[in-house]
């Protein structure tokens, strides 16, 4: 019989407190971190995984459903910049759709959704961004916040590294998210 994984979805940081309070109660879970608190905050939640939750598997959900919704009702707010009010993304979706690049920088530069034909001629480049993103984005970060703190010469330690455990999966015909996209850009 196949073994249950239980999943949390940690979407804020105010959530951390109620996950510390399941973890001393023994409960048994793993983590579905949202992407764009991942990129607007990565030493935080690597210190999360590292200290409060070393025992913990999790996945990054890429939160690419955001791309299709209005970013102006949705996750935009209102600054003043040079003494003028603006509307920009939140900081943490600009931070994601920057590290997801092309099609999805239209969101950032015209504040307008995407549509199917925005994304039909890149999908296979988005796809692998957002991959690339999942599987790599925390250990880079580690990688780069030891380079800038002096402590690159520790590899050893850094080779450790706080990966993923779910992106890999395969799906139920046995392709890897890393062989889908190999097959979608053999595909006419």
């Amino acid at each position: 019989m196949k073994e249950v994984e239980h999943f949390i979805r940690f979407g804020s940081h105010k959530e951390r407190k109620i996950l510390k309070s399941l973890m001393t109660q023994n409960c048994v879970f793993n983590l579905a971190l949202n992407a764009n608190v991942v990129t607007n905050t990565p030493s935080a939640i690597q210190r999360m995984l590292d200290v409060g939750f070393p025992k913990c598997d999790f996945f990054i959900d890429p939160q690419t459903y955001i791309i299709q919704l209005d970013p102006l009702r949705y996750y935009s707010s209102q600054k003043i910049i040079d003494g003028v009010k603006q509307t920009v993304l939140k900081n943490s979706v600009d931070r994601l759709l920057k590290e997801y690049g092309e099609p999805v920088q239209k969101i950032r530069s015209e504040m307008k959704k995407m549509r199917v034909d925005d994304i039909k001629g890149n999908i296979e480049e988005f796809t692998e961004k957002t991959i690339n993103f999942q599987d790599s984005f925390l250990e880079t970060f580690r990688r780069n916040d030891a380079e800038d703190d002096g402590f690159d010469d520790y590899d050893d330690v850094l080779t450790e590294g706080v990966k993923p455990k779910y992106w890999q999966r395969k799906n139920s015909a046995g392709i890897s998210n890393r062989q889908a996209v190999a097959i979608l850009k053999r595909s006419p």
